[in-house]
């Protein structure tokens, strides 16, 4: 069987992403590398247990050794690095676990896949010249960007959160193993994706919880930050497209095209709860949100193109964002 490591597997994005490879791929194999930190979740670990050839490893990818020991005991022929410590307050408070979770842990896998792959440097061993990694990263590199026109995969990177930095501080690293090393690597910047089984911490998992419990719904900047959402079902078939047919250093943007303001978003959420789960006392949902002024978050306001994706792939968003979120909201009514 062909092993591929999910490093931060047990998240969100790769606990739906190891589902669909599994049942697709008959003779592959999914590893999950996971410290169970950030994302990860040890419920999505239990579910996929049930799935045939998966196998979990709890512990930090940023550790030489106890990657290495997977490489080796599984003959590891491909990576997917899904990893990533995410855009709560406290990174604002302490930036340095971004850099542990979102650098450090790339630059170990890097180095470890190189060994195991290749001879010496940019000349693969025999039998592993398909190996390949692939690294889910986010639109957010791009920073705050003109609302004019659509950004592509060659804008500049202007990052300006410690999150965001992170982030594209790992593209620039992987890059350049392309260029020195010769390694097989792509790239996805993924917009902001939503679905069933995503933790609170989010937005919307967030707003889903604190409305059923009856507690203020607040939004800071009068909600007018803007997002792309994209469905989780159309996030895991870009990244099988890509991880499977992208060339070398290829970036892909991965995004819906539909926009919409914070408070868009939770006006549509309360509407969807009023008709799923009304609550007792007769009250609407959009009477819990709160809005108030305050920092913008640095983030691209613009649309994003997609060209590239639906050139190379034949890819875009099936989704209706309607839909989807009736999906999303009803996987949280217990």
């Amino acid at each position: 069987m062909k092993s591929i490591l999910f490093v931060g597997g047990a998240g969100f994005i790769g606990f739906h992403l190891t589902r669909y490879f599994l049942e697709k791929y008959s003779d592959y194999r999914i590893i999950h590398l996971d410290k169970l930190l950030f994302s990860g979740c040890l419920d999505n670990v239990h579910e996929c247990q049930k799935i045939p050839h998966y196998f979990f490893e709890h512990g930090d990818a940023s550790t030489t050794q106890r990657v290495v020991n997977l490489f080796q005991k599984f003959d590891i022929r491909g990576v997917v690095i899904l990893s990533s410590a995410d855009l709560a307050d406290s990174s604002f408070k302490n930036p340095r676990p971004l850099i542990d979770s979102n650098f450090l842990s790339v630059f170990t896998v890097l180095e470890v896949a190189r060994n195991h792959w290749q001879s010496s440097a940019g000349i693969y061993k025999l039998g592993y010249d398909d190996c390949r990694i692939h690294y889910v990263s986010s639109t957010d590199v791009y920073g705050q960007q003109s609302e004019e026109g659509e950004v592509t995969e060659k804008n500049l990177l202007c990052p300006q959160t410690p999150y965001a930095a992170s982030k594209a501080s790992a593209e620039m690293f992987l890059k350049s193993y392309v260029n020195t090393y010769n390694m097989n690597i792509s790239i996805s910047r993924l917009s902001r994706v939503y679905g069933p089984r995503q933790l609170e911490g989010c937005f919307i998992p967030t707003m889903i919880t604190r409305a059923l419990k009856g507690k203020n719904l607040s939004l800071n900047d009068d909600g007018a930050t803007k997002y792309d959402w994209l469905y989780i079902d159309d996030v895991v078939r870009a990244l099988d497209l890509i991880y499977h047919k992208a060339q070398s250093g290829s970036v892909y943007n991965v995004a819906s095209q539909k926009v919409y303001t914070d408070l868009e978003m939770l006006r549509a959420i309360c509407a969807i709860l009023d008709i799923k789960k009304p609550r007792l006392n007769g009250q609407k949902y959009e009477q819990l949100i709160r809005l108030s002024t305050g920092k913008r978050e640095c983030l691209c306001s613009a649309g994003f193109d997609l060209t590239h994706i639906k050139r190379d792939m034949n890819w875009h968003a099936v989704e209706r964002f309607e839909t989807g979120l009736v999906k999303t909201v009803a996987s949280y009514i217990k």
